[in-house]
């Protein structure tokens, strides 16, 4: 059992570590290119499936800003919200 645990908890730690890695990736590219709504909604999404629905509205919002197509899509994120 204590085996279990560990391999589960260095696993968590793992992905844990890849999620804040591809947040920053994301802030990059936010800030190279701020208007663009793709990069909003990628990231407003990785919030919400990381569990973290709340820090997530706010780039879905400025997501929203962005065109018919992509509003659509961030529509249908929002009802998991």
């Amino acid at each position: 059992m204590p085996s279990a645990f560990c391999r589960f908890r260095k696993g968590a730690i793992s992905v844990i570590k890849a999620c804040a890695e591809a947040l920053s990736l994301m802030d990059g590219l936010i800030k190279e290119q701020p208007g663009n709504p793709y990069f909003q909604e990628m990231k407003g999404q990785a919030l919400l499936e990381s569990g973290r629905a709340p820090k997530a509205i706010g780039p879905l919002r400025r997501a929203f800003r962005g065109s018919v197509r992509q509003r659509t899509w961030v529509r249908w994120c929002y009802s998991d919200c």
